[in-house]
This record gives structure tokens, sequence and C-alpha cells, in this order.
């Protein structure tokens, strides 16, 4: 698909969207109570502001008690409520849901976006379109650009677009690992060049595995 877009001259950027949960509007009374710290400053909060806390509004360890109004990370419900959010943000912008895949969205002009949580894809006609796209959803929500001219990177795969052709590549990704992992050696898989298999499943030629 990606390759498709790019071959028929439309643009590729990448956008993320901060702190995404905490867009999403809470659909029904969900309370939580305050550790003891944040306890301690929301009274002194609430004391320099003149507001008295009411005994109804702590549990039994004098920790305050809160109802929620947007989406926290660690709710069961999060993930469903940002993905309502977003694609209800997405859909008013002009763009249908695909009925087959519903992290993919396009319009009526071919446009297409790909959605993983709070990381879109966007392949647009021009840049102009683009930047329009991103300016509009930057007012539902905090957005970070970051594509960088003919190179995108997007859920760990490194994305280049070259004159005559695209590469998809995994780089990015397996360099992070390799330097989590400390001093290793990087080997090429599956397969080195080269390399060739008998009908007996046997190598014909001796493979360097990683130590």
């Amino acid at each position: 698909m990606i390759a498709n877009k790019v071959f028929n001259g439309y643009v590729i950027n990448t956008v993320d969207i901060a702190q995404a949960y905490l867009n999403a509007p809470i659909d029904g009374d969900v309370f939580m109570y305050l550790d003891s710290e944040a306890t301690r400053k929301s009274m002194k909060l609430c004391k320099e502001r003149g507001i008295t806390v009411t005994n109804e509004f702590l549990d039994e360890k004098d920790r305050i008690i809160v109802q929620l109004d947007k989406a926290l990370y660690g709710l069961q419900q999060s993930a469903t409520l940002w993905n309502r959010t977003l694609s209800n943000a997405i859909i008013g912008m002009g763009y249908k849901k695909c009925t087959e895949d519903p992290c993919i969205f396009f319009n009526d002009s071919g446009e297409i976006m790909i959605v993983y949580v709070d990381d879109l894809l966007l392949m647009h006609k021009s840049q102009e379109r683009s930047k329009d796209f991103i300016k509009t959803l930057s007012k539902y929500f905090e957005v970070e650009h970051t594509s960088k001219e003919a190179s995108y990177s997007y859920l760990g795969m490194n994305i280049e677009v070259l004159e005559d052709k695209i590469s998809i590549s995994m780089k990015g990704f397996i360099d992070a690992l390799l330097q989590d992992y400390g001093n290793v050696k990087p080997t090429k898989s599956p397969a080195t060049e080269n390399l060739f298999v008998n009908n007996k499943n046997k190598y014909e030629e001796e493979v360097t595995i990683m130590e």
C-alpha cells in the first residue's frame, strides 16, 4: 500500500499524538483515590483556595476520592475510549473507516491514513494537504510531526523514499535491540548471501550465526 501510493506521487508523513489516552472522555462514572502524597498536596491546595474537603470525599484512609472526566493509562477501557475519540475526529475531517481493517482510514480523494494507537502514517497527494490535515488535527490533540524529509520512522520501521524506489526496513529497531543487549555481533538474517538449501534441507555451505 505504501509503495503503491509513493509511486503514484503521494507524500508520506508521520505524526504522534501526545498523551493520547488523556484526551478520551470517560463514558460512565469512574472513581479513584489519590495516593497519600497527592492527597497531601491536594489538601494544601484546597486550603489555600478556601475549599473545604468534607469526609464524603475521603476514603477510610483519608485519601481524596475523585471522579475522572478523561481516561487514564491503566484503565481497562482507555484504549477503546481513545480509539473512539480519535476515530470520531478523523471521520469528522471527511475520512471513512475501512470495514476490513479498522486501523485504516481513507477519503474520497484516495488519500489513506494508517493508525496504530497514537501513531499515524499519512499518505496525501501533496505536502500542503498533509500540513492542512495535521493543522486541523492539532485543534483536537497535541500533535508532533515526526517526519524528516524523505526518511520516516513508523512502528519501528524505517521508510526511505528514494528517486526510483522505496526502502522499508527495521534497521532502527534492530540497532536499538543490539544496543540494549550490549556487546553483540549483528549478522544477516534470515540467511547470508549465496546461501543455498538442498532438497534435504541441509546447508550446502557454512552459515555464520550470532555468537
